[in-house]
């Protein structure tokens, strides 16, 4: 008996450590065994401890363009579309998301002082 009640308690714990929501205008970039995996949301998404890392990344956050088509966002690299003309090392913002890359435009609110 009290070997079910220990395996029923570490599913539930896997369970919540699993689990993670993301709102409407957030998304989850997945890093499995270390390599860009995709995007997960909105909604209810699942994650598998220790193999899977996640880190959010909403609309409106900055970065910079780093290389042809990579985008650096706080501590990640992930792959992102522009329709624009944006330079490497220009900083740019999340616009939207679309087939497994972030949609960014050049951040115009962002003045460089020299």
């Amino acid at each position: 008996m009290a070997a079910q009640l220990l395996l029923i308690i570490l599913i539930i714990m896997f369970l919540a450590m699993s689990l993670r929501m993301a709102s409407e205008y957030q998304r989850f970039v997945l890093f499995r065994l270390g390599r860009y995996s995709g995007l997960k949301g909105p909604g209810l998404a699942l994650f598998i401890p220790i193999i899977d890392r996640f880190f959010p990344i909403s609309v409106g956050d900055q970065g910079q363009l780093s290389d042809d088509g990579i985008g650096k966002f706080g501590e990640i690299k992930v792959p992102v579309d522009h329709n624009e003309k944006v330079h490497t090392g220009s900083i740019i913002k999340v616009n939207g998301f679309l087939n497994n890359k972030i949609q960014v435009v050049l951040d115009t609110d962002y003045v460089s002082v020299v």
